[in-house]
C-alpha cells in the first residue's frame, strides 16, 4: 500500500508524456500539402526522403515520374491532393502508410492501365476509406487493392491462392 501512491503518480506522469508525444507532430511532416500541383509534388517527396528508407524513396521517385509523365489529369492530381492532405489529418506516417497508398496508385496506373474515370473512382474511394476508417481497416483495403492490381488475386495465405483470370 505505501508504493501504491508514488506508482500511481510514476504511471499518470508517464501518460501525460505519451498524450504529449501522441499530439506533437511528426518531425518532418507537413501539418498540410500545398494545392498546387508542382509545391505538393516536391513536398510529398521531401517527405519521404526524410526516412531515409530505400523502398520509401523509391516509391517516391516512382510515383514523381508518374506525376510529371502526363498519365494522371488534372482531375486526379487533385483527387491525390485530398487523398494525401486526408491521410496527413489522420496522422498516417510516410512508412508504411504513404508508401502503400503510393504503390497503389502506380500499380493501379501503370501495370493495370486503369482508364482515367476508373482510376479517379478509385483515388476517390481511398480517399473515403483513409477518411472514415481506422488504419487497420484501411489498409485492409489497400493490401487486398495492391493485391489484386499486381498478382490478380483476391486471396492468399499459406496454403491457398484465390486468383482472377
Amino acid at each position: 500500500m505505501k508504493y501504491f501512491k508514488p506508482l500511481l503518480l510514476l504511471l499518470f506522469g508517464f501518460l501525460k508524456f505519451q498524450l504529449a508525444m501522441a499530439q506533437a507532430p511528426l518531425a518532418g511532416m507537413p501539418t498540410k500539402f500545398s494545392e498546387t500541383e508542382s509545391e505538393f509534388i516536391q513536398q510529398l517527396g521531401d517527405m519521404m526522403r526524410k526516412t531515409k528508407l530505400v523502398e520509401v524513396e523509391k516509391s517516391a521517385m516512382d510515383f514523381e515520374e508518374l506525376w510529371n509523365s502526363g498519365k494522371l489529369g488534372p482531375e486526379h492530381k487533385k483527387e491525390m491532393i485530398l487523398l494525401c492532405n486526408t491521410m496527413l489529418q489522420k496522422k498516417y506516417k510516410p512508412a508504411p502508410h504513404f508508401e502503400k497508398v503510393l504503390d497503389l496508385t502506380l500499380m493501379a496506373a501503370t501495370k493495370r492501365q486503369l482508364e482515367p474515370q476508373p482510376l479517379l473512382k478509385l483515388l476517390e474511394t481511398t480517399r473515403k476509406v483513409m477518411g472514415n476508417f481506422a488504419p487497420n481497416p484501411s489498409f485492409a483495403y489497400v493490401a487486398n487493392l495492391f493485391l489484386y492490381f499486381k498478382y490478380n488475386m483476391l486471396f492468399t495465405n499459406g496454403f491457398y491462392k484465390l486468383k482472377v483470370s
